[in-house]
Parts: structure tokens; sequence; C-alpha cells
């Protein structure tokens, strides 16, 4: 099997860069990856993260499969993409050259998740995410996307309609997930996914610009568990006691905005279960910290975020100010009570393409 630049045999793993079909302003790119084929047939599955330059915790979770899957054990193949974005990752930023395309209206996009499958003779990242669709994910009968977002919202998993039929995003692991979002075609790998019948899982893991052990072990033991569950490698899934499960498009929410300029006080860590009336975070005023406006919540719920949602344009902190949102209260669909230590039933792809 030849993929890149490196040719795998069954029982190895080796390294190797996906590069770019040609220059682009100036510029071509060599994206680091890392193959594992097993010596008995099986699945294919792609891992990739890193497709925003700050967005680390996945970069660390896949290294620490790597580690851990040892080829003379694993049935199939896996290619591993721990920083799809090496450019970006350098730069300390979420884009290349620059981001202000996602806060100007005026100012160009350079957002990589916006142009999958890719064209060989586009622009530079139409050009990164059509080699990494072709060596890779095309092959795949899953790919795993791990991105990060603020540290003040939920780590969350969602997937495709055949990665949620197929049992894969609660198999995953993470002790919230969201049921199926409908393909939005504006050129996400998800989308991308889901025209082609991969199966596809997209987690983003918090925080940005630096790694937290807690994220970095759900990666981690995610990635295991989906290997798991199509019977690449022998184990049992490794769950959470309980789940929580959103709503299909998990839009069913309620946004509590900063009335002044305050401290935010939070009692509880998302995602954290709370009842109608429950209080669960303050406001101190700055000016008088004698006045504290409560933060309850307007429904039985789950607090999926505390301060401003993303991160992404501002550095975050405990300061809100008026019309900022300090908190996120999300419906649920149902509490997901997991038996531990059961056996795994290996899932059954519907991708036919996906076994070697």
């Amino acid at each position: 099997m030849r993929i890149g630049n490196i040719t795998v045999e069954k029982g190895q793993m080796l390294s190797g860069v996906l590069e770019t079909a040609s220059y682009y302003g100036g510029i071509r790119v060599a994206i680091p990856f890392v193959v594992i084929r097993g010596v008995g047939d099986g699945s294919f599955l792609t891992a990739l993260a890193c497709q925003h330059g700050r967005e680390l915790n996945g970069i660390e979770a896949i290294r620490q499969v790597i580690l851990k899957v040892d080829p003379m054990q694993l049935r199939g193949c896996a290619i591993f993409i721990p920083c799809a974005n090496p450019l970006a990752a350098r730069m300390r930023q979420q884009d290349y050259p620059y981001e202000k395309g996602r806060y100007l209206p005026a100012a160009p996009a350079f957002n990589l998740n916006r142009e999958w499958p890719g064209r060989a003779d586009g622009t530079l990242y139409q050009q990164m995410a059509d080699v990494m669709w072709r060596e890779g994910i095309s092959r795949s009968s899953i790919c795993i996307d791990i991105h990060s977002w603020s540290g003040r919202t939920s780590s969350l998993v969602w997937g495709n309609a055949l990665a949620q039929s197929s049992g894969f995003v609660g198999s995953f692991g993470l002790g919230i997930y969201a049921l199926n979002k409908k393909p939005s075609g504006s050129g996400l790998l998800g989308d991308a996914c889901d025209n082609a019948k991969i199966h596809n899982i997209t987690v983003e893991l918090g925080p940005q610009g630096m790694l937290a052990e807690s994220s970095v072990s759900a990666g981690k033991r995610g990635i295991m568990n989906c290997m798991k569950a199509l019977g690449m490698i022998d184990g049992e899934l490794e769950l959470p006691e309980s789940q929580i499960e959103l709503d299909a498009s998990h839009t069913e929410e309620h946004v509590i905005k900063a009335p002044f300029t305050g401290l935010l006080s939070s009692r509880v860590q998302p995602p954290a279960l709370v009842k109608q009336g429950e209080l669960f975070a303050e406001l101190v005023d700055l000016d008088d910290v004698t006045h504290v406006f409560p933060i309850v919540s307007p429904f039985d719920g789950v607090v999926f975020n505390i301060g401003p949602a993303w991160g992404e344009e501002c550095k975050e902190s405990c300061v809100v100010d008026p019309g900022e949102i300090m908190a996120v209260v999300k419906c649920y669909s149902r509490i997901i009570r997991n038996q531990i230590n059961n056996e795994v039933t290996p899932v059954q792809s519907t991708n036919t393409n996906g076994n070697i």
C-alpha cells in the first residue's frame, strides 16, 4: 500500500509527509503523517487534528494513540495526521496567513475547514485538503476530526448520520455528545465525508492554545474506542458512567448576557446538569462588589459554557462587559447510564471501500 511518499507493508508503522501538488503564493506544504498497517485485514481509519493553529489537544491525543497501537495486534490500517495545518500552528493562530477573515466581512477568509474535499489545482488550503483527502480520508471507513474551542465551553462530539446510526458518536466516550447535525454545504470536512458516505466524527476538546490533560485523555480514549468498535483492536470500550445526549441540532438553548461589567464567578464546571431556577453562577459588580447578579437556569438543562462562547476573538477572561455572553444553558434529550466493562461488539461499517 502506498500513501504519500512511502510504501507500507503489513505489520509496519511508518512516518511520511503529504505534499501539496504545487506552490501557491510562494508556499508549498508538507503535512506530516504516521501510518500503521496491521497484520490482519480490517477497517481503514483516519484521525486528524489541528486544522486550526490553536487547536492543540488533538495533536497530543493522536501522538499517544500512535505510541499505544501495536501493528502486530492491529487489524486494518490507520492514518494519523496530528497537525493538519502546520503553517497556522507555527504562527500560533487559527489560520494562515492571518485570521482576520473570521471577523472582518471584507477580509479574505483562510479557513482550512471550509475547503473540503479540496482541489489539486486550487488555493493553498484547497491543495492541502485535496492531498489529505486523496491519500487518507477518501479510503476510510471512518474519519475522526479533532478541534479545540474555548476552555469555558464543554468539550463536545457529534457525527454525521452514518456515524450516529452506527453508534460511533456515543462510543467515542465523551460525557456529552450531540445527535446528527445536517450537512451545511460550506466545505466542512464533515460535509465532504457525508457526501462520500464515510463515517465522520467531529470533536471539540478545549481549551485552545495549550494542552489540558483531561482533553488529551478524552481524545486518546475516543480514538481507541472507535478502533475497538470497528474491531481493529481488542479491548473494552472505556465509557463514562453517564453521558448527556443533546438534541439533533443542539440549538435549543438559552443565552444569558451580562447586564453590567463584572467578575463572572461560577459554581459549576461545564457540562453541568442544572434544575430550573438553580443558581449556578454570579456576576459580581466591579464598581460595588456587594452588588451581585444571580445567574439561574431557566429550565432543567445542561450548562454548556460559562463566559463568551468561543474565545477566538479575545483572550479568555472572567471579566465580562454589558451584552457579553455569561452562560449558555442547553436542552438535552436524555441521560445515558452506561454499564461499565461490557464486552465490545464490533460495529459494522457501511463503507465497504474502507476495508483493506
